[in-house]
């Protein structure tokens, strides 16, 4: 039983450290400076690599069937060196991401009825707030499904789209902002140590970089009801 716990506990260590690299740093608001944070992220020792990502909530909608989910708009450029999400996908390319399709994991693709191919709206919720402000109408975006993924994580497979960060910086009027930065790490280097060190290196106003750890709450319950 130890053993399964065990097992159990690095298994979903891995899928979740595949999908957000082993640190994340973040704000409570917008990182208006990502290119220039990023520099100073792989130069830190330890560091593999790092790439810039913003998400939030957004409305899918397949043949008048709707979704509210988490977006995840990745950088296609730096996204494979850090979240290697090809390794999970069950239909379909992740090569095949562009600004104008997503990738969807497979329990959401299942609640829509969307198959790879077919193609759905996306809005988020700045069209109802410039609406209701009277300023200019923004239409929903028409995407196609490039792949479906399936990570083996009830809360990663639930309810989650994945789309270039372009699109998602569209979405929310973000500019060149972004939400955060996922920081892949060289093998054997501790997570906590780098955090630290990155934390006192100097971040934007706002910024804190936390691991793996400290952003899933559900994984700390996991792992203090097998010690118990």
């Amino acid at each position: 039983t130890i053993c399964t716990g065990i097992f159990r506990s690095r298994t979903i260590r891995r899928m979740i450290v595949d999908m957000q690299g082993e640190i994340q740093i973040v704000s409570g608001g917008a990182i208006a400076e990502p290119a220039e944070l990023l520099k100073r992220v792989t130069a830190q020792p330890g560091v593999a690599a790092a790439t810039a990502f913003a998400q939030a909530n957004v409305l899918l909608e397949y043949q008048n069937k709707p979704a509210i989910t988490l977006i995840q708009g990745v950088d296609l450029r730096s996204v494979n060196g850090v979240v290697p999400v090809q390794r999970y996908m069950v239909a379909g390319s992740f090569d095949d991401l562009v600004d104008d399709s997503r990738v969807l994991s497979q329990q959401l693709a299942h609640q829509l009825g969307v198959q790879v191919g077919d193609t759905l709206e996306i809005a988020s919720p700045l069209i109802y707030e410039k609406y209701k402000a009277g300023d200019e109408y923004l239409l929903p975006r028409t995407v196609r499904i490039a792949g479906i993924f399936q990570i083996g994580h009830q809360h990663l497979d639930k309810s989650l789209a994945i789309g270039s960060l372009r699109m998602t910086q569209e979405l929310y009027a973000l500019g060149h902002s972004v939400h955060g930065i996922a920081v892949r790490l060289k093998p054997g280097v501790d997570e906590f140590k780098t955090a630290i060190a990155l934390n006192a290196a100097g971040l934007p106003s706002g910024a804190r970089a936390l691991t793996w750890f400290e952003t899933n709450a559900d994984f700390q319950s996991i792992i203090r009801f097998e010690k118990n």
